[in-house]
């Protein structure tokens, strides 16, 4: 709804702290939750399970879990980061 410049927060990454096999038996949800240490994944809700990934993302996720943008970000443009960058299995 609104333009975002480098650095700046999007939003917080914030949900219920779950493990890795919590995870998978979401099943077709089990990409919602996003991994911050070994077996450790937090259950995202709304609208941050729509974040999609991107080998050119234009944000990226901080060790607060905040989502901040890399570049200006127009109202409108799909927000992505780099899944692999918070991925710590092969599992997917």
């Amino acid at each position: 709804a609104r333009d975002f410049i480098p650095g700046e927060v999007i939003m917080e990454l914030t949900g219920p702290l779950i493990g890795f096999r919590d995870t998978v038996e979401k099943g077709e949800y089990e990409g919602y939750p996003l991994q911050i240490d070994v077996d450790v994944y937090v259950d995202l809700g709304p609208p941050a399970h729509f974040l999609n990934h991107s080998c050119a993302p234009n944000s990226a996720i901080s060790a607060e879990r905040s989502l901040i943008a890399m570049e200006r970000i127009s109202c409108g443009d799909e927000i992505r980061f780099d899944y692999s960058t918070t991925m710590h299995e092969n599992h997917w």
